[in-house]
């Protein structure tokens, strides 16, 4: 590395950090700040003009008048778009939460949110043009944020222009939209979007369908995601796998797709020997391609600022204009698109950028004696994660050590699983087969990245838990001020590199301690309550590998952390008590992963979501059947017989529609209540059939308990399934009482962790297996 890349020119950084705050203070509705900020900026500037007295200061005084300036004409900006947002007829129509009817332009892919509880559901942004408020009709061109049902809105494309109605109500972000509505009707299409998002939208759908008929699954959308940031195909448990691992990034458009673009192209054009002017503007023109099919949203424009930065430098021929570089487009993309300023995604680009910019190149220097393909690739992934480290606590209050691992190991893979769907993107169209193919050959790399994430998010030992808020913001910064200084020793004296090893050497014996130390599960478990959080999910042991599931709790990583840490690979029968979420919410940590034969449900029709479960089912070969009284399974080593509900309620009501479970295995029986209260409770006292060893508490807990359907069991144990600290104060001190009183030990997941029950010799014990990581 020569000395002209040793220098970092950071006089246009103060600038562009100001004008990046200026923005976000305004985007937020932070009236006082921002004047305070105006008026700070009004002073500096004042200064820097006297310092250019002083000869020898001028330099510095220039930088000072710059980022002065920057910061006034920021807080002008950002005060003007404030006062717009105001004066917004959107805005006071939403603080009024009055009726509106509004005309304008998609300006996002609508992207899917919710899930089985839920309904399928898209949130779009809409640029409203022409609004209707009181009968009165305003032009005007102000953003608003719609959900509405997916099977009506889903297929819009941004550029069309949509009429839409419905009660306008105030954001939860201040900024985020002038209103928001939630609408059940379809959209009134006024007119189609212009050819390029046609011809865009066609090549992301033909993307998709190729994916889909050479992969499938969930292997079929990660391509998808990896290659254009569409998440859609995804099921929520590998999503949080892929967080967990550190490598959510690969699924949404960011500077690496950008880099792997421009990379590939200039490498192309490089070999055939194609003047220096051809290469960049052939890459300019890759990047342009790449937006306009990727979709000019704000996180693609940001991915392509990132590019920009990346193509100065190339085009400058001198590494240290990036830096100057980035700074430009920080300021160009936070003014153009203020929501940026106040985005996490955005700052963890910029800081990824810079610290590939900064750090990267002496990393490879240092490397030397590595090939460099192995060395780049390696400096990048370091330089990257070890910056955005503190940022990512934000997020995620977990250090994931195996996260730089993992990246490292799915790095070789991201940019042909990139190349090959973007190239089955353009052949999709016209070249059907050519792009089955591309994507069957992409499923290689796209499935050792699953692989890698699947692994690495299980990584307990490498996953330190970690304060949260602006604490750990300050203590994950100082660590990576460490690990940079203790890199930077390594060059000077030997007893500084013993030092750096010594240390570097600890942290490996920890984590090994961490390793050993975890508890270890009990072999001869017969029932098993899993941590899931705020939920429910029991286990009942037909056989060495195999367990009937009773519920999944809300959250599909916890759930496939509690059937791995106990070694379930088949769950041949899944019995569901109810449709509320907490309960049913992680069905895809079973179907599609482990075998699963039958589902049985609760008799009350569950809308929607059960509609949705019963396709999922279907999709696997499952079958999806009511459970009634009197009906009873015997599953391997498990017998299950259904006790209830003996009617369902006059209304609709879910908990009070639990199915009523006796489990028999093991030696044991367990009465397993859903989330049963006081009316379903009181029906089953009569049978005379409630007697168990074990009690799963009804309702996680809550206060609405019959103490004599709670003596009704008899039981020895009682397991309550809850959330630590939830909203909802369960479990009931009163429950916990009348629990006692009758002779029962209790037993909590939210103290405890998963819950383990084996019987020896003719004694109910309990084990623990502390859980790993927080609820996600």
């Amino acid at each position: 590395m020569n000395d002209d890349e040793r220098v970092v020119d950071l006089r246009l950084a103060p600038s562009a950090a100001l004008v990046w705050l200026t923005t976000a203070l305004g985007y937020l509705h932070l009236d006082g700040a921002l004047n305070i900020a105006r008026i700070t900026g009004i002073l500096v500037l004042l200064a820097g003009v006297a310092l250019f007295g002083v000869r020898r200061l001028r330099p510095v005084a220039i930088v000072v008048v710059v980022a002065a300036v920057s910061t006034v004409l920021g807080t002008w900006v950002a005060g003007a778009r404030l006062a717009a947002a105001r004066d917004s007829p959107l805005s006071a129509a939403a603080e009024a939460e009055r009726y509106v009817e509004v005309s304008g332009t998609v300006a996002s892919r609508p992207r899917e949110v919710g899930g089985f509880a839920s309904g399928a559901t898209v949130v779009l942004v809409v640029d409203a043009q022409v609004a209707q408020v009181r009968g009165s009709r305003v032009e005007l061109d102000r953003p608003v944020l719609v959900f509405a049902p997916a099977s009506s809105w889903s297929e819009l494309v941004p550029g069309a222009v949509v009429g839409l109605s419905g009660t306008a109500k105030p954001p939860r972000t201040p900024g985020e939209a002038d209103a928001v509505f939630v609408v059940d009707k379809p959209p009134v299409v006024q007119r189609g979007p212009p050819r390029y998002q046609q011809i865009a939208a066609a090549a992301r759908d033909g993307l998709r369908g190729a994916a889909s008929d050479a992969l499938g699954g969930d292997t079929a959308g990660l391509l998808v995601a990896i290659t254009n940031g569409d998440t859609s195909g995804i099921g929520e448990l590998t999503s949080i796998q892929f967080r967990d691992s550190g490598l959510s990034h690969l699924l949404a458009v960011s500077g690496a797709n950008v880099a792997i673009v421009i990379g590939a192209l200039i490498w192309l054009l490089r070999r055939s020997r194609a003047p220096f002017a051809v290469q960049i503007g052939a890459a300019a023109a890759g990047l342009a391609v790449f937006v306009a099919v990727t979709g000019p949203e704000p996180s693609v424009l940001r991915a392509a600022g990132m590019g920009v930065v990346l193509l100065a430098g190339l085009a400058s021929g001198r590494p240290r204009s990036s830096i100057p570089a980035l700074s430009a487009t920080i300021i160009v993309l936070v003014v153009a698109i203020p929501s940026l300023s106040a985005s996490i995604g955005f700052a963890l680009s910029v800081v990824a950028t810079a610290g590939i910019v900064l750090i990267a190149p002496r990393l490879t220097a240092r490397w030397e004696r590595l090939p460099r393909w192995f060395a780049l690739p390696l400096a990048v992934t370091a330089s990257a994660g070890l910056v955005t480290a503190p940022l990512l606590v934000l997020l995620y209050p977990v250090i994931n050590l195996g996260s730089l691992l993992a990246n490292l190991l799915a790095a070789p893979a991201v940019a042909p699983a990139t190349i090959l769907g973007i190239l089955a993107t353009v052949t999709a169209g016209w070249l059907t087969p050519v792009a089955i193919a591309l994507c069957f050959t992409a499923g290689f790399f796209v499935r050792w990245i699953e692989f890698t994430a699947a692994v690495f998010a299980r990584v307990g030992a490498l996953q330190i838990p970690w304060p949260s808020g602006v604490r750990g913001l300050i203590a994950a910064t100082l660590a990576v001020v460490g690990v940079l200084a203790g890199i930077a020793m390594l060059r000077y004296r030997r007893w500084t590199r013993r030092v750096v090893l010594a240390v570097v050497g600890t942290l490996l014996v920890v984590l090994i301690v961490r390793a050993i130390g975890r508890p270890s599960t009990p072999t001869d478990w017969a029932i098993a309550a899993c941590d899931v959080g705020q939920g429910d999910a029991v286990l009942a042991r037909a056989g060495p590998d195999s367990a009937v599931l009773i519920d999944t709790g809300p959250d599909p990583v916890l759930l496939e952390d509690c059937l791995q840490s106990l070694n379930i690979s088949q769950v041949p029968m899944v019995l569901l008590t109810h449709f509320h979420a907490d309960h049913v919410g992680a069905v895809d940590a079973v179907f599609g992963r482990r075998p699963v034969a039958e589902v049985i449900v609760s008799p009350l029709d569950g809308g929607a979501t059960q509609d949705g479960i019963t396709a999922l089912a279907a999709d696997y070969g499952a079958t999806v059947s009511a459970g009634t009284p009197g009906a009873s399974w015997r599953v391997g080593q498990v017998r299950i017989d259904v006790l209830g509900p003996l009617r369902l309620p006059a209304q609709a009501d879910p908990n009070n529609s639990s199915l009523i479970l006796r489990v028999s295995v093991g030696g044991m029986t367990m009465l397993v209540t859903g989330d049963a209260e006081l009316p379903e409770q009181q029906q089953m006292l009569a049978c005379g059939c409630l007697r168990a060893d074990v009690l799963k508490v009804p309702h996680h807990g809550s206060a609405t308990q019959d103490p004599d359907f709670l003596a009704a069991s008899q039981a020895s144990v009682a397991l309550v399934s809850v959330g630590a600290d939830n909203d909802y104060g369960h479990p009931a001190p009163s429950t916990l009482a009348a629990l006692r009183e009758r002779g029962m030990r209790i037993e909590r997941t939210d103290l405890s962790g998963t819950i383990t029950l084996s019987m020896r010799d003719g004694t109910l014990v309990a084990g623990a297996i502390p859980r790993q990581r927080p609820d996600s």
